[in-house]
């Protein structure tokens, strides 16, 4: 979309650029993250870019206050991948 509204219809690459949400060259999610600051790491490191599949902290986060912190947010964040590539894994073995 970047690339769109540069070459047809002149936006300014620097502002779209800025405003341009991706990970990964993949757009966000239509979810709102603005409450939620594990769910904004969470699309950030997403295997597969900002989606919802890898990024359900957010819940963890809002609705069972089990990350309340920022350095628990950032503790899940970092062990997250971690999880997330097991639970992948025993799915295939499946």
């Amino acid at each position: 979309m970047k690339k769109k509204f540069i070459e047809d219809f002149g936006a300014d690459p620097a502002f779209v650029q800025d405003i341009g949400m991706e990970s990964k060259g993949l757009e966000y999610s239509e979810y709102v993250t603005k409450e939620s600051l594990a769910q904004q790491g969470g699309y950030a490191i997403a295997l597969k870019g900002a989606q919802h599949d890898e990024a359900w902290l957010s819940f963890m986060d809002m609705v069972n206050k089990q990350i309340p912190t920022f350095e628990d947010k950032a503790e899940a964040l970092r062990f997250f991948p971690y999880f997330r590539t097991w639970l992948d894994e025993a799915a295939t073995r499946r």
